[in-house]
Protein backbone atom coordinates (compact mmCIF):
# COMPACT_ATOMS: atom_id res chain seq x y z
CA UNK A 1 0.00 0.00 0.00
CA UNK A 2 1.16 3.51 -0.80
CA UNK A 3 0.12 6.21 1.66
CA UNK A 4 -1.42 9.19 -0.11
CA UNK A 5 -2.39 12.57 1.27
CA UNK A 6 -6.16 13.01 1.09
CA UNK A 7 -8.56 15.64 2.35
CA UNK A 8 -11.54 14.90 4.57
CA UNK A 9 -14.41 15.63 2.17
CA UNK A 10 -18.19 15.64 2.35
CA UNK A 11 -18.32 11.83 2.13
CA UNK A 12 -15.75 11.12 4.86
CA UNK A 13 -16.91 14.00 7.06
CA UNK A 14 -19.77 11.95 8.47
CA UNK A 15 -17.28 9.57 10.11
CA UNK A 16 -15.96 12.43 12.27
CA UNK A 17 -19.08 14.03 13.70
CA UNK A 18 -17.38 16.91 15.53
CA UNK A 19 -15.99 18.29 12.28
CA UNK A 20 -17.90 20.77 10.14
CA UNK A 21 -17.87 21.66 6.46
CA UNK A 22 -15.50 24.53 7.27
CA UNK A 23 -12.77 22.34 8.75
CA UNK A 24 -9.65 21.70 6.68
CA UNK A 25 -8.19 18.32 7.58
CA UNK A 26 -5.95 15.88 5.70
CA UNK A 27 -4.82 12.30 6.31
CA UNK A 28 -2.52 9.68 4.76
CA UNK A 29 -4.37 6.40 5.38
CA UNK A 30 -7.42 4.76 6.92
CA UNK A 31 -7.22 3.01 10.28
CA UNK A 32 -9.92 0.38 10.67
CA UNK A 33 -11.37 0.31 14.20
CA UNK A 34 -11.41 -2.91 16.21
CA UNK A 35 -8.94 -4.63 13.88
CA UNK A 36 -5.43 -5.67 14.89
CA UNK A 37 -2.09 -4.69 13.37
CA UNK A 38 -2.25 -7.38 10.69
CA UNK A 39 -5.43 -6.02 9.10
CA UNK A 40 -3.69 -3.32 7.05
CA UNK A 41 -0.47 -1.39 6.67
CA UNK A 42 -2.13 1.63 8.24
CA UNK A 43 -3.31 -0.38 11.24
CA UNK A 44 0.20 -1.73 11.68
CA UNK A 45 1.71 1.75 11.54
CA UNK A 46 -0.76 3.21 14.03
CA UNK A 47 -0.52 0.28 16.45
CA UNK A 48 3.26 0.62 16.50
CA UNK A 49 3.17 4.40 16.77
CA UNK A 50 0.82 4.19 19.75
CA UNK A 51 2.85 1.63 21.69
CA UNK A 52 3.07 2.87 25.26
CA UNK A 53 6.21 4.35 26.74
CA UNK A 54 6.36 1.39 29.11
CA UNK A 55 7.63 -0.81 26.26
CA UNK A 56 10.89 1.13 26.21
CA UNK A 57 13.73 -1.32 26.76
CA UNK A 58 11.72 -4.27 25.42
CA UNK A 59 11.70 -5.88 21.99
CA UNK A 60 8.61 -3.79 21.16
CA UNK A 61 10.45 -0.46 21.36
CA UNK A 62 12.17 -0.66 17.94
CA UNK A 63 8.74 -1.00 16.31
CA UNK A 64 7.66 2.30 17.85
CA UNK A 65 10.87 4.03 16.76
CA UNK A 66 10.46 2.77 13.20
CA UNK A 67 6.85 4.00 13.16
CA UNK A 68 7.96 7.46 14.31
CA UNK A 69 10.54 7.51 11.52
CA UNK A 70 7.97 6.34 8.94
CA UNK A 71 5.51 9.05 9.91
CA UNK A 72 8.32 11.60 9.75
CA UNK A 73 8.97 10.46 6.19
CA UNK A 74 5.29 10.93 5.32
CA UNK A 75 5.24 14.43 6.78
CA UNK A 76 8.43 15.37 4.97
CA UNK A 77 6.95 14.18 1.68
CA UNK A 78 4.17 16.79 1.81
CA UNK A 79 5.85 19.78 3.46
CA UNK A 80 6.72 22.55 1.02
CA UNK A 81 9.70 24.25 2.62
CA UNK A 82 9.22 27.29 0.37
CA UNK A 83 5.88 28.09 2.00
CA UNK A 84 6.71 28.01 5.71
CA UNK A 85 6.59 31.74 6.35
CA UNK A 86 4.00 32.65 9.01
CA UNK A 87 3.11 28.97 9.41
CA UNK A 88 3.39 26.89 12.59
CA UNK A 89 3.35 23.12 13.12
CA UNK A 90 1.74 22.19 16.44
CA UNK A 91 1.45 18.61 17.73
CA UNK A 92 -1.84 17.93 19.51
CA UNK A 93 -0.80 16.92 23.04
CA UNK A 94 -1.09 13.31 24.20
CA UNK A 95 -3.46 12.25 26.97
CA UNK A 96 -0.81 12.45 29.71
CA UNK A 97 0.79 15.62 31.03
CA UNK A 98 4.48 16.42 30.73
CA UNK A 99 6.30 14.66 33.55
CA UNK A 100 3.98 11.68 33.70
CA UNK A 101 5.85 8.39 33.04
CA UNK A 102 3.39 7.65 30.23
CA UNK A 103 3.79 11.05 28.54
CA UNK A 104 4.43 10.24 24.89
CA UNK A 105 6.00 12.93 22.67
CA UNK A 106 5.59 10.80 19.52
CA UNK A 107 4.00 13.49 17.37
CA UNK A 108 6.70 16.03 18.20
CA UNK A 109 9.26 13.36 17.38
CA UNK A 110 7.69 12.73 13.98
CA UNK A 111 7.96 16.44 13.20
CA UNK A 112 11.60 16.51 14.32
CA UNK A 113 12.20 13.51 12.07
CA UNK A 114 10.58 15.33 9.15
CA UNK A 115 12.79 18.36 9.76
CA UNK A 116 15.87 16.13 9.72
CA UNK A 117 14.74 14.52 6.46
CA UNK A 118 14.20 17.94 4.89
CA UNK A 119 17.45 19.25 6.38
CA UNK A 120 15.76 22.41 7.55
CA UNK A 121 14.44 24.02 10.69
CA UNK A 122 10.69 23.63 10.67
CA UNK A 123 8.55 26.12 12.63
CA UNK A 124 7.43 23.70 15.36
CA UNK A 125 5.95 24.71 18.72
CA UNK A 126 4.42 22.61 21.47
CA UNK A 127 2.22 25.58 22.28
CA UNK A 128 -0.66 23.42 23.57
CA UNK A 129 -0.29 21.25 26.65
CA UNK A 130 -2.65 19.23 28.81
CA UNK A 131 -3.46 20.68 32.23
CA UNK A 132 -4.41 17.26 33.62
CA UNK A 133 -4.28 13.63 32.58
CA UNK A 134 -7.15 12.22 30.56
CA UNK A 135 -7.90 8.71 29.37
CA UNK A 136 -7.07 7.95 25.73
CA UNK A 137 -10.22 7.86 23.62
CA UNK A 138 -9.60 4.31 22.46
CA UNK A 139 -9.56 3.22 26.13
CA UNK A 140 -12.57 5.27 27.28
CA UNK A 141 -15.25 5.16 24.60
CA UNK A 142 -18.01 5.98 27.07
CA UNK A 143 -16.30 9.04 28.54
CA UNK A 144 -15.06 10.94 25.52
CA UNK A 145 -15.05 14.70 25.92
CA UNK A 146 -16.89 17.11 23.67
CA UNK A 147 -14.69 19.72 21.97
CA UNK A 148 -15.60 22.57 24.35
CA UNK A 149 -14.77 20.38 27.37
CA UNK A 150 -11.62 19.14 25.66
CA UNK A 151 -10.53 22.75 25.11
CA UNK A 152 -10.74 23.29 28.88
CA UNK A 153 -8.11 20.56 29.37
CA UNK A 154 -5.67 22.45 27.14
CA UNK A 155 -3.39 25.38 27.93
CA UNK A 156 -2.11 27.56 25.10
CA UNK A 157 1.35 29.01 25.67
CA UNK A 158 1.25 32.26 23.76
CA UNK A 159 4.94 32.95 24.29
CA UNK A 160 5.78 30.00 22.02
CA UNK A 161 3.71 31.30 19.10
CA UNK A 162 5.87 33.60 16.95
CA UNK A 163 4.54 37.06 16.25
CA UNK A 164 3.02 37.21 12.79
CA UNK A 165 1.88 33.58 12.72
CA UNK A 166 -1.16 33.39 10.44
CA UNK A 167 -1.82 29.64 10.22
CA UNK A 168 -1.43 26.68 12.56
CA UNK A 169 -1.30 23.08 11.35
CA UNK A 170 -2.32 20.69 14.12
CA UNK A 171 -0.59 17.29 13.85
CA UNK A 172 -1.97 14.07 15.35
CA UNK A 173 -1.97 10.34 14.74
CA UNK A 174 -5.62 9.35 14.28
CA UNK A 175 -8.68 11.44 13.49
CA UNK A 176 -11.59 9.77 15.29
CA UNK A 177 -14.58 11.91 16.24
CA UNK A 178 -12.62 15.13 15.78
CA UNK A 179 -12.91 16.05 19.46
CA UNK A 180 -9.17 16.57 20.03
CA UNK A 181 -8.74 18.60 16.87
CA UNK A 182 -11.76 20.81 17.54
CA UNK A 183 -10.80 21.19 21.20
CA UNK A 184 -7.34 22.39 20.20
CA UNK A 185 -8.84 24.72 17.60
CA UNK A 186 -11.25 26.20 20.15
CA UNK A 187 -8.42 26.72 22.66
CA UNK A 188 -6.34 28.53 20.02
CA UNK A 189 -9.19 30.69 18.73
CA UNK A 190 -10.13 31.82 22.22
CA UNK A 191 -6.86 33.77 22.07
CA UNK A 192 -6.47 34.19 18.30
CA UNK A 193 -9.96 34.43 16.76
CA UNK A 194 -8.61 35.13 13.27
CA UNK A 195 -6.05 32.33 13.24
CA UNK A 196 -6.39 29.82 10.42
CA UNK A 197 -6.30 26.31 11.90
CA UNK A 198 -5.91 23.12 9.88
CA UNK A 199 -5.32 19.46 10.73
CA UNK A 200 -2.96 16.80 9.40
CA UNK A 201 -3.36 13.22 10.59
CA UNK A 202 -1.49 10.01 9.95
CA UNK A 203 -4.85 8.28 9.52
CA UNK A 204 -8.55 8.70 9.91
CA UNK A 205 -10.57 6.05 11.71
CA UNK A 206 -13.08 4.07 9.71
CA UNK A 207 -15.37 1.20 10.63
CA UNK A 208 -15.42 -1.98 8.61
CA UNK A 209 -18.47 -2.13 6.33
CA UNK A 210 -20.94 -4.43 8.15
CA UNK A 211 -22.67 -5.22 4.85
CA UNK A 212 -19.69 -6.10 2.68
CA UNK A 213 -20.06 -9.87 3.22
CA UNK A 214 -23.81 -9.87 2.63
CA UNK A 215 -25.05 -11.17 -0.72
CA UNK A 216 -27.91 -8.82 -1.58
CA UNK A 217 -29.31 -11.38 -4.01
CA UNK A 218 -30.51 -13.32 -0.97
CA UNK A 219 -33.07 -10.59 -0.34
CA UNK A 220 -34.57 -10.49 -3.83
Amino acid sequence: MTFRLQKVDELSLRDHYHLTDNDECWYFGEYTAYKDWSFSETNQLIKNLKKKMSVQGTNQWPYKLRAIERVGDLLASVIDTSRLQRFLFVPIPPSKIVGDPDYDPRMRQTLDNAAAKLNCRLPIAECITQVSNTEPDHESVDSRLYPEDRADTYQVHQETIPSGTEAILLIDDVLTTGSHYKGAEIAIKRLYPQMRVQGLFVARRVHENPFEEIDLSDFF
